[in-house]
């Protein structure tokens, strides 16, 4: 209990001292063994009060990830995002919990604005988190559709379909189906089937999906499907593999003459690296 006290009292003192003088505050926090809390406080008062001089600081760091450099982040997020972008999008890690605090942030301006400053992040796996943190609610997913429709980045978008399928129940995902675009529905599909493969239900409904793609967008989510699906384990025989597969196919691929090229298409034999006593699939192609 006292350890706590301590933290909350240090936090509320770095921020007040940061809100009077900004840079002495994170100078302090920068040169001492002080609590976490309280660099991210006095970073995200100082951003809050003088971005300008807080953004000017931040571009002589190395990194992100200290709690007074990240709190400026978080700060600049709130008051100017289109600073905070410049350090989300830099090389490096910000850790989830100031993701998810930017993300919010820079949400609260609306979803038109939202998008466009996800489109200018050049950092892919930090724009990837702070999109996930916005439309991973899939009973709002409507409105996580109208975010997605304007990233301009097709992966980013195909990333975001796959993501809310796995919170859908059947009769969410057959109107999230349809809502999505027709050539950017395979991988919500794939993601929706290879979750509710072992459901009656949800399996039925994840392979007529599926049976209702296009040809190519049909081989492509096959392709993906098997390699996630089909993980080697200790008792597995190569033929057990192999029909594994057969029977997948022919599940969710009525036609032979489709079949065959899509079968042609990850090649024959299965492989066993040396020393090992596992089989294991050759990657299919992207």
């Amino acid at each position: 209990p006292f350890n706590t006290l301590w933290d909350d009292q240090a936090a509320l003192v770095a921020s007040l001292w940061a809100a009077k003088d900004g840079r002495a505050a994170i100078v302090f926090v920068s040169s001492h063994r002080v609590d976490r809390r309280a660099a991210l406080e006095a970073g995200r008062t100082w951003a809050l009060h003088d971005p300008a001089a807080a953004a000017s600081w931040l571009r002589d760091q190395a990194g992100l990830t200290r709690g007074e450099c990240a709190g400026s982040v978080c700060g600049l997020a709130v008051s100017e995002p289109g600073l905070a972008r410049e350090f989300v999008s830099r090389p490096g890690e910000i850790y989830q919990p100031e993701l998810s605090e930017i993300s919010s942030a820079v949400r609260q301006r609306g979803i038109g604005y939202f998008a466009e400053w996800v489109n200018g992040v050049e950092n892919a796996a930090n724009r990837k988190s702070i999109v996930t943190y916005q439309i991973r609610s899939g009973k709002k997913f409507q409105e996580s559709l109208e975010i997605i429709r304007l990233f301009s980045d097709p992966a980013l978008r195909e990333q975001c379909y796959a993501y809310i399928s796995r919170d859908l129940n059947p009769a969410q995902a057959a109107d999230f189906f349809e809502s999505i675009p027709g050539d950017e529905r395979a991988a919500a599909v794939t993601s929706l089937l290879f979750r509710t493969s072992e459901e009656e239900e949800g399996g039925e409904l994840a392979a007529e999906l599926m049976r209702k793609l296009p040809a190519d967008q049909r081989e492509r989510a096959v392709l993906r499907l098997l390699k996630e699906e089909i993980e080697p384990d200790s008792s597995d025989t190569l033929e057990s593999m192999k029909q594994e597969r057969i029977e997948t196919l022919e599940r969710l691929v009525p036609d032979p003459e489709e079949r065959e090229k899509i079968r042609a298409k990850w090649p024959e034999p299965l492989t066993v690296p040396p020393g090992s006593k596992e089989p294991q699939l050759p990657e299919p192609p992207r």
